[in-house]
């Protein structure tokens, strides 16, 4: 039974076996990614999934739980059947669980067999935006109004070269915020945001107390994990060259510091403020445009209308 349409799907189909999985498993399974430019080595481990598939070109569905930079996720996809050789339907769900975060993908992967491309919306929320960022990096105390719940939307554009994310909204508390995001996979990646809020009290976001780290499963540290993986994939044979964590990184990880600025990372932000509430007093028209590079924050512009003024 063919399950495309046009010359590219059925040479698609006609080219591979009638094979059916169904509840396919992966137990405790690792995968190792190697950069052959810088030699680096990312690492999925702890990978739990149910994997089925009525052809070999779809429709897809899996779900289950892995690791990734010691970070456990959870997640449930579905992909759907491969359209004219280059167009297939999208679905996924992702949880951090060290969080209560979680978010929701739906679109189309396009420009299967040239330069693979996602189309479509993306919407998550979360009891408590510290805790998220946490998870994932790796940090301590945080200030207090990030406690506060949080969801977010909007339209995406992603590839293997960046994203671009339109349309999107944010809320974080009773705060709501509008916008765009571009991000650029470069060397060092480049992330540009639009921001536009309605209001903020910074009376009340000051009266808030800090948002401490909660206590989190014990995780597997990723030199370890990257080592147990690659004796793994050589069959028990000890690598030539071992892999660890440098001790100024080794021991950041494990004082788990307050927040600092990447330095291998660039950005820009454009940001405008109809009102803020501070001391009790109204300041309108808030306009700030900054710049992240090598580690350093360059504030270019800011502009308001404090108090009194007209």
């Amino acid at each position: 039974e063919k399950t495309g349409t046009g010359p590219a799907a059925t040479a698609l189909e006609e080219s591979l076996p009638s094979i059916e999985l169904n509840n396919f498993v992966i137990e405790n399974g690792s995968l190792i990614f190697r950069d052959s430019r810088n030699g680096g080595v990312e690492i999925v481990d702890g990978i739990n999934v149910k994997i089925a598939a009525a052809t070999l070109i779809g429709p897809f569905d899996s779900s289950g739980r892995l690791i990734a930079r010691g970070i456990p996720f959870s997640y449930d996809a579905s992909v759907g059947k491969i359209i004219h050789g280059r167009t297939v339907p999208f679905n996924m769900s992702l949880s951090a669980l060290d969080s209560d975060a979680q978010a929701r993908i739906s679109g189309t992967l396009v420009s299967l067999a040239d330069a693979p491309k996602f189309k479509g919306k993306v919407k998550g929320n979360g009891k408590r935006l510290a805790g998220l960022i946490q998870a994932i990096a790796d940090v301590g105390s945080l200030p207090g109004f990030l406690s506060q719940d949080f969801e977010f939307s909007g339209s995406v554009v992603a590839s293997a070269g960046g994203a671009e994310i339109t349309d999107l909204g944010v809320r974080l508390g009773d705060i709501n915020a509008s916008g765009g995001l571009k991000v650029e996979l470069s060397k060092i990646p480049v992330v540009a945001a639009r921001i536009n809020v309605s209001s903020i009290n910074m009376d009340r976001w000051l009266s808030l107390p800090p948002a401490q780290r909660k206590p989190a499963a014990k995780r597997i540290k990723p030199a370890t994990a990257i080592k147990t993986a690659i004796n793994k994939e050589s069959g028990g044979v000890s690598p030539k060259a071992s892999i660890s964590l440098p001790k100024k990184i080794a021991k950041a990880r494990k004082t788990a510091p307050g927040f600092k600025i990447p330095a291998n990372i660039d950005g820009s932000l454009n940001l405008t403020v109809d009102s803020i509430t501070a001391r009790g007093q109204l300041v309108r028209r808030i306009l700030a445009n900054a710049e992240l590079a090598s580690g350093e924050v360059t504030l270019s512009q800011l502009s308001a209308q404090l108090p009194g003024g007209s």
